[in-house]
């Protein structure tokens, strides 16, 4: 991982570029592939990724070419507190990007593209704030960064800017519906009991008189 100001300045250069379209307007994001390097240590991003970078693609609407984007996440970097406290730090993601026509198959282009979260604070109070944050809030936070830069490169930083202005809510995250509470099983009807069998009548039993 580069010293913070080195990925400041490199996030700041970029920044200032305006990128042009690499797709016609009208066109959408069909499908995304995320993975992730083994160097990587997150067995959750690849999915957090995705889901980001597919939401923040539909507010670019649905109609137009079909389009397919695969992202492999090359490098991923916790602030640490160490750091922070010395010279300054941040989380920082870094991703390949590839963009192809889904009907042709046609490469409309590859680009490398990063994020950072959570760099504006160091020091003592930095240092603190990175021995205690939550990964998979970071995570979420560096996903959703790196789709909109992503987007920015593919659909042009003009159209981006407008796109991103619009007033949008993130996709609250949900734990999976459970299923219907299942129906008890109707109670089995007891056996019938089988019927007594009459009892046979009792025969007395009369003694024959003594012989006179």
């Amino acid at each position: 991982m580069p010293p913070l100001a080195a990925v400041v300045l490199a996030s700041g250069l970029a920044a200032c570029v305006n990128h042009p379209p690499l797709v016609e307007r009208a066109s959408y994001v069909d499908k995304v592939d995320v993975t992730v390097r083994p160097a990587v240590n997150s067995t959750t991003l690849a999915e957090v990724v995705r889901q980001r970078l597919r939401g923040q693609a539909g507010r670019f609407g649905r109609t137009g070419a079909p389009k397919d984007i695969q992202v492999a996440v090359t490098n991923l970097h916790y602030k640490d507190p160490a750091l922070s406290l010395l010279i300054g730090d941040a989380n920082h993601i870094a991703a390949h990007v590839s963009v192809r026509d889904a009907q042709s198959g046609k490469s409309h282009g590859e680009f490398e593209v990063t994020a950072m979260d959570n760099a504006a604070i160091n020091g003592v109070i930095g240092a603190a704030m990175a021995a205690t944050q939550n990964k998979a809030e970071v995570d979420r936070a560096l996903a959703n960064g790196l789709a909109r830069n992503v987007l920015e490169r593919v659909y042009g930083t003009d159209v981006s800017k407008q796109v991103f202005a619009q007033p949008y809510a993130e996709p609250v995250e949900t734990a999976p519906a459970a299923g219907p509470a299942a129906v008890p099983a109707a109670p089995k009807p007891a056996p019938k009991a089988a019927p007594a069998k009459p009892k046979e009548p009792k025969t007395a039993m009369v003694e024959a008189p003594a012989a006179r």
